[in-house]
């Protein structure tokens, strides 16, 4: 830690300053006083160590130690040696670390209770022989430090007193300082023109001023190019001149000198926060038109999903089909999505409709493919159909029927016999109604369409009873005369409508019990997801 650590302070240090303190300091000094009397010790027994520069100079460099017992050491070694004099001496100090140049390290002191910022380091001219003192960075403000190449510290404290904001010159330096302010004000005078013309604005003023106004007045700036000072001389004195202008014109934000325009140029805080009112003002504006189009999005989606689940109604509460495929030009597939998504949310209902995710048929199913277009499954309406032709052969059961014939219902897309065909294959098996259960009560053998005549008919027998005469009479003449023909193809397994319904394999009951496969397109099937194996005709339909 000893050799790693720039804040690590050896005994040794701190016995050397407990030493410097009971030799230079006395009770009657001022907390003033104290921090001035070992700052200046400080500047005068050690000097800056440009073996840094190299890489050879030693760690202890980075260290109070390297300041106090050595005489050498960097910003950090500087920074943590003040510390401790100060501690020794019952005066609050804290080591802060920054940008100054490169990463750096100086101190907050509290005197009188305000809180100042020292930089031991860079008040130690090294070009300048180890008895000259200076301070330039001794009790400064927040402002000046920022003004004097000072950033991004560690902000423990706020250092707002401006009192020992004016350098202190001691008498070494004053035949110097005199020349150098000499040479200031004559600077300072060369701007004096300039400076009688700044503007001065009201709020009201600047904010009636056109952004292009503004934008012009961001920068006041003083030309130097005839002021008979070169421009070497102009940058050497430019931080205590533009330090000398902005205390006088506190709307100025900080100031430098442009050699390459020969100009000193400032920035103005007052225009500068004009600027950011109207920017925000700006973007408050186009977050609320932003916001107004996102609504008015919202709305006109909204209204364009009320569209296509209105149509959608009606499609499946007036068409007669069980599944098509339908394109709705004009809508985002998003749309017809969500439109879609909230149809199929349990307990939608609308007419007759309602949608229920778990019953054995719901009503209906949509599918909106990429491309935009919707299968549409109208499950409900194909349930109906169904039920209607076993309602038919219910009742011919209970007559005891051989031979039961439905008539034709017309379709505009569907095959016309195709839900008679699934109402007799549903009633085959695992099927009971009024006391009558399928293969025990009756059976039914074979099943068939007439397109000819428009009918279909089912072939039922009765294993446990016997057909009363009356019956047997009534369906005699039909028996002998029609049936062979009616379900001649049926019997054999042959005929076109159920070529390979028969076997249960063909493309004709690939979905379930559509009995009719080459008349119908995908949509024209009536063969939804829905039908169970009962639907799908696989036993001998004749």
């Amino acid at each position: 830690m000893a050799d790693s650590d720039w804040r690590y302070i050896s005994d040794a240090a701190l016995a050397e300053a407990d030493r410097v303190v009971d030799t230079l300091i006395t009770s009657s000094m001022s907390d003033y006083d104290v921090v001035k009397t070992l700052h200046d010790y400080l500047v005068t027994h050690c000097d800056y160590d440009y073996r840094v520069d190299i890489g050879n100079m030693p760690f202890i460099s980075h260290q109070a130690e390297g300041a106090l017992l050595e005489g050498t050491a960097v910003c950090s070694g500087y920074a943590k040696a003040y510390e401790i004099l100060l501690d020794a001496a019952g005066i609050p100090c804290e080591t802060i670390t920054g940008y100054a140049g490169g990463y750096h390290a100086w101190n907050l002191v509290q005197v009188d209770g305000e809180w100042y910022h020292v930089d031991a380091t860079w008040d130690d001219p090294t070009n300048l022989g180890g008895d000259y003192i200076r301070y330039t960075y001794f009790l400064k403000s927040d402002k000046v430090m920022v003004n004097r190449s000072h950033r991004n510290w560690e902000a423990i404290y706020a250092c707002t007193s401006t009192k020992y904001d004016e350098d202190l010159l001691d008498s070494r330096d004053q035949a110097q300082a005199d020349d150098r302010q000499e040479q200031v004000d004559a600077i300072l005078a060369a701007c004096a023109p300039a400076l009688a013309n700044v503007p001065t604005w009201t709020q009201a003023e600047l904010q009636a001023l056109s952004d292009q106004e503004l934008s012009d007045a961001l920068y006041f700036t003083i030309d130097m190019s005839g002021s008979g000072f070169d421009s070497n001389t102009l940058s050497k004195y430019s931080r205590e001149v533009t330090d000398a202008i902005i205390a006088q014109h506190p709307e100025f934000a900080y100031g430098s000198f442009r050699s390459q325009k020969m100009c000193f140029e400032f920035r103005r805080d007052d225009v500068a926060a004009e600027q950011q009112r109207r920017q925000a003002i700006k973007q408050e504006e186009q977050q609320k038109e932003e916001e107004a189009q996102q609504a008015e999005e919202e709305a006109r989606r909204e209204a364009n999903i009320q569209e296509i689940q209105a149509y959608l109604e009606n499609l499946l509460q007036t068409g007669e089909f069980e599944e098509q495929y339908i394109t709705l030009p004009g809508y985002e597939v998003s749309e017809l999505r969500a439109a879609c998504q909230e149809m199929t949310t349990d307990g939608y209902q609308f007419g007759d409709y309602l949608y229920n995710s778990s019953a054995e048929y719901p009503d209906y199913e949509f599918t909106v493919l990429a491309d935009g277009r919707i299968r549409v499954k109208n499950i409900k309406w194909a349930e109906d159909e169904i039920g209607y032709f076993i309602a038919l052969i219910e009742e011919g059961i209970r007559r005891g029927e051989t031979v039961i014939t439905v008539p034709y219902r017309e379709y505009e897309n569907e095959v016309n016999d195709i839900y008679a065909t699934r109402a007799a294959n549903r009633m085959k098996e695992n099927y009971s109604f009024d006391g009558f259960t399928a293969g025990v009560d009756y059976i039914i053998e074979a099943q068939g369409g007439s397109p000819d005549v428009g009918t279909h008919t089912i072939r039922v027998s009765y294993p446990n009873q016997t057909q009363s005469e009356d019956v047997q009479e009534e369906q005699t003449q039909d028996q002998d005369t029609g049936m062979e023909e009616q379900t001649s193809e049926a019997d054999t397994g042959t005929g076109e409508q159920t070529s390979e319904a028969d076997t249960g394999t063909g493309e004709q009951t690939s979905e379930a019990d559509t009995g009719m496969g080459e008349q119908t397109s995908e949509a024209d099937t009536g063969t939804g997801e829905q039908t169970s194996e009962a639907d799908t005709g696989t036993g001998e339909q004749g």
